[in-house]
């Protein structure tokens, strides 16, 4: 089993070692022999003492299922989109460990695959096994780790060549702590990779106009929404790193009400769709007008 000395005990901070016995797995520490099981229900290596008390917002049921989304081939498109920039991001960027704060189901470990020496998912809270991705098709070189996200990650100083929030980010709490954290955690020369939504989105911006105020800010989820420059700005407040790299236009396409759900029959015509609206605000030179956004920022 590939192993590298990433992780630190939440209880005396020492390492930890990957263990494997007829009861299961196990992260062990090497200073306060604490063991830290693997839930064999849903994959994930339970990291934390006493009870997890994290704060944020869980991933909701339909956005798990994919019910928040106006079908599912819709679902699949902004997926396949997000995955496609992302894979061309870490070509770009790349690095041998990889940390994805809020890893959610752990699907991104699959996405990513080849990409990285050893993939570290951390995810505060309790993901059902019905959505989990099974422990038998995750890469070997991946572990998927719930902490508690009231104490600092679990990570030792200097260790992580990536960090990313891929859908996460705005779902914390505490940004500015959580950030100043995850940089200390990174090593000098690594990347930070944020993927969220674009409130610059075209279609808010339009509606935002019609209706005279601001919609779609999903408070009870996001504890904030950035465009473009309100996302770099707040992380160089935070923390001195450089932003190296900005995409806002890979993907268009509005999330219909499940009524219109007809307008997306295909595949094809997503991606047809897609390319003339890219081609649109590129002629009329709107700038960072995609669904979504990612940015990179180097230290």
């Amino acid at each position: 089993m590939i192993f590298d000395d990433v992780l630190q005990c939440p209880a005396c901070k020492a390492s930890v070692a990957p263990q494997s016995t007829k009861e299961g797995r196990f992260f062990w520490c090497v200073s306060c022999l604490k063991k830290f099981p693997q839930d064999k229900t849903n994959g994930f290596f339970s990291f934390f003492t006493g009870v997890c008390e994290s704060e944020g917002s869980p991933m909701k049921k339909e956005e798990v299922e994919g019910n928040f989304f106006t079908n599912k081939k819709f679902r699949k498109a902004c997926l396949d989109s997000q995955i496609f920039s992302l894979r061309q991001i870490l070509q770009r960027y790349s690095g041998n460990i990889m940390v994805d704060i809020g890893c959610g189901t752990g699907e991104y470990a699959l996405y990513l695959k080849g990409l990285y020496h050893a993939y570290y998912g951390l995810e505060p809270f309790h993901i059902p096994a019905e959505v989990a991705v099974p422990q038998s098709v995750l890469p070997e070189n991946a572990f998927l780790v719930q902490y508690d996200s009231t104490r600092n990650l679990p990570l030792h100083a200097d260790t992580a060549d990536v960090i990313s929030f891929i859908a996460s980010y705005d779902h914390a709490v505490n940004t500015k702590n959580l950030l100043q954290d995850a940089y200390g955690k990174l090593k000098d020369g690594g990347y930070l990779i944020i993927m969220c939504t674009n409130y610059n989105f075209w279609a808010k911006q339009l509606i935002n106009k019609l209706a005279g105020k601001k919609m779609f800010q999903h408070k009870e989820t996001h504890f904030n929404v950035y465009s473009p420059d309100s996302l770099i700005n707040e992380i160089q407040s935070f923390i001195p790193v450089k932003a190296v790299y900005m995409d806002a236009g890979f993907f268009f396409l509005p999330n219909l009400p499940k009524a219109a759900g007809f307008l997306y029959f295909s595949a094809q015509c997503m991606v047809f769709a897609n390319s003339l609206l890219r081609n649109f605000f590129s002629l009329v030179s709107m700038k960072d007008a995609g669904s979504g956004m990612v940015v990179v920022f180097k230290k």
